[in-house]
C-alpha cells in the first residue's frame, strides 16, 4: 500500500511540475508576442511623439497643456499602449529638445 501511495504522490508531483512549466511557457510566449508588437509599432511611436513635439514647440516652449495632450494620446491610441509611458515621454523630450535647438532641420527629419 505504501508503494502505491508513493507512486501516487510522485505522479502528483510530475503533473504539478508540468502545469507549472506550461504556465511558464505561456508567459514566455506572451512576452515574445508583446515584444514583437513593440518592434512593429516602434516607428509609429517615434512618429507620434515627433508630431506631438512638433505641435508642442510651435509656440516656442513645451507647456503643461502640451504634456497633457501627449499623455492623452498615449492613453487613447491603442498601438501606443504597448509601450512604457516613460519611454514615450523620453522620445517626446528628445524630439522636443532637437526641435527647439534646430527647428528647420528637425522639422524636415520628422516630415520624411
Amino acid at each position: 500500500m505504501d508503494t502505491y501511495l508513493a507512486v501516487f504522490w510522485y505522479i502528483i508531483a510530475i503533473v504539478t511540475s508540468l502545469i507549472t512549466m506550461s504556465s511558464i511557457i505561456q508567459s514566455i510566449k506572451a512576452m515574445i508576442a508583446k515584444h514583437q508588437q513593440q518592434v512593429q509599432q516602434k516607428k509609429f511611436l517615434e512618429a507620434a511623439m515627433g508630431a506631438c513635439a512638433l505641435l508642442a514647440v510651435a509656440d516656442g516652449d513645451i507647456g503643461f497643456a502640451e504634456l497633457m495632450a501627449r499623455d492623452y494620446i498615449l492613453d487613447n491610441v491603442q498601438q501606443l499602449q504597448l509601450f512604457d509611458a516613460n519611454e514615450a515621454a523620453e522620445i517626446f523630450r528628445l524630439k522636443g529638445e532637437a526641435l527647439q535647438n534646430n527647428y528647420q532641420e528637425e522639422k524636415q527629419k520628422l516630415s520624411s
